[in-house]
């Protein structure tokens, strides 16, 4: 049986996906985009400041969540072109240039 906070966490997961008006992502299945994007989202935000790509994508995988990299690489660059500016946390700038610098790194292999 999960404990209080997982139990917190799958409510909020499920929450974020009726607003976006897709199923409930589920671990271990095939996700849409939009589910991808629901996860992704909500594991940004689960903390304070939020996670960068890579805490992000790890916890995704931690959490049993599948698909490629270039999958979660794409819905991720999709999540952050939808951020407001002014509503980015202050290190942004920081996180966009390590997304940067991995991206560029990701191309060469």
């Amino acid at each position: 049986m999960p404990d209080d906070g997982t139990a917190a966490r799958a409510a909020a997961l499920a929450d974020l996906a009726a607003v976006a008006g897709v199923p409930v992502p589920v671990p271990g299945e095939q996700l849409t985009d939009h589910q991808m994007n629901v996860v992704l989202r909500h594991l940004r935000y689960s903390d304070d400041p939020p996670l960068s790509y890579q805490q992000a994508r790890d916890q995704y995988r931690a959490e049993g969540f599948v698909g490629s990299e270039e999958r979660i690489r794409r819905v991720w660059v999709e999540l952050r072109a939808k951020e407001p500016a002014g509503h980015r946390p202050a290190a942004a700038a920081t996180e966009d240039a390590e997304d940067a610098d991995e991206e560029s790194e990701h191309r060469r292999t």
